[in-house]
């Protein structure tokens, strides 16, 4: 959940769109995605206070079908979560890239390919620094049966 979960009884409003473009070959879709949540009450004394935060969230899909038995997608998503809490503002952003191939060897078995880049930054906290960007490579195959 990119907008993050509290413990705290919230009123919350979400907003999305989705449009999908279908081809002979390619999928195209865009995404984008807003949350609004204001507290109502607290659980306990320590969460007490105005916890408010909206969300805003993008998203990128696209897949091609480059031979039958092979495909790549790619995904981007921008997000952003900007809150309060008693007073104090707190900024959230996320930034994700993903570029992925996957084959079919038989009708059960697939290999696939995946590297993905993410970075977010957590501004308005005493201390708090930008994350650094995180990368991530899978290779795997897939049986079914």
């Amino acid at each position: 959940n990119f907008y993050g979960t509290t413990d705290n009884v919230a009123r919350v409003t979400n907003a999305s769109v989705t449009v999908t473009l279908l081809l002979e070959r390619d999928s195209v879709s865009a995404t984008l995605s807003r949350q609004q949540r204001h507290q109502v009450a607290a659980a306990s004394a320590a969460t007490a206070g105005s916890q408010d935060s909206t969300g805003l969230y993008g998203s990128l899909n696209w897949q091609r079908d480059l031979w039958p038995n092979l495909s790549a997608a790619s995904f981007v998503q921008w997000g952003t979560n900007r809150s309060t809490a008693a007073g104090t503002s707190q900024n959230f952003d996320s930034l994700v890239f993903s570029l992925s191939l996957a084959y079919v060897i038989s009708e059960t078995l697939r290999a696939y390919g995946q590297y993905s880049w993410t970075r977010q930054t957590n501004a308005g906290l005493p201390g708090s620094m930008p994350m650094l960007p995180a990368n991530l490579f899978i290779v795997g195959a897939r049986k079914t049966f």
